[in-house]
């Protein structure tokens, strides 16, 4: 599975955000593995998606999901 993340992070990515999916990649970043510090470098392209939905974007704050 250590690969999968890194890709099903990157696929994360090409879709459109949702809560469901932002909670996945917080999911995905769990662990000291290099495939999670990797997936962690993406939280910055992650975050600047959800940004793009206000909705979203304070949904998720409430949940502490950024």
């Amino acid at each position: 599975m250590s690969i999968d993340k890194l890709s099903e992070a990157k696929q994360l990515l090409e879709q459109p955000m949702t809560l469901g999916s932002l909670k996945r990649f917080q999911v995905l970043c769990r662990g000291m593995d290099p495939e999670a510090e990797a997936v962690r470098e993406l939280r910055a392209p992650i975050k600047a998606k959800v940004a793009e939905d206000e909705d979203l974007f304070f949904t998720a704050l409430e949940q502490g999901l950024l």
